[in-house]
């Protein structure tokens, strides 16, 4: 259902620019018309989806998604980029976790940022902040 309503919106954005040019330059505003709105209703659209992807990412997810590991060496990338992390994954095909450079897996859970031991437990390492970015986990400190 997406893609055909976005080209719909695309078509709509374009029919009506392309009525407004030609009534305003004539034939020529008719052909530049369709493919200028079409266009210009394109980037409006991706400027929306990137900036509501941005601000998901820093009101509940973390920005950049990866904090820097536990060795100060390694670091995630700009919003979805994983950096220098590689998923890790289970026998069924599902995210087990992310391994840094150094070797070390880590497992996004929620805000919270933890380190994946190799028995499967976890220990708490960082934890996402709206006002102040990634800081140390409370339970870190508690445990």
């Amino acid at each position: 259902m997406k893609g055909p309503f976005l080209l719909w919106m695309l078509m709509f954005a374009g029919l009506l620019t392309a009525i407004w040019m030609g009534n305003r330059f004539g034939f020529i505003g008719y052909v530049i018309g369709l493919p200028t709105g079409a266009a210009v209703m394109l980037g409006i659209l991706s400027g929306a989806t990137l900036t509501w992807i941005y601000v998901q990412g820093l009101l509940f997810r973390g920005v950049p998604e990866f904090p820097v590991c536990r060795n100060g060496c390694c670091r995630g990338g700009r919003l979805s980029d994983p950096g220098d992390y590689k998923t890790v994954w289970n026998d069924d095909w599902t995210v087990r976790g992310f391994r840094c450079r150094c070797g070390v897996t880590y497992q996004k859970v929620g805000r919270r940022f933890v380190e994946l031991a190799p028995d499967g437990s976890v220990q708490p390492y960082l934890i996402w902040n709206r006002l102040k970015g990634w800081c140390p986990d409370p339970q870190l400190e508690a445990g």
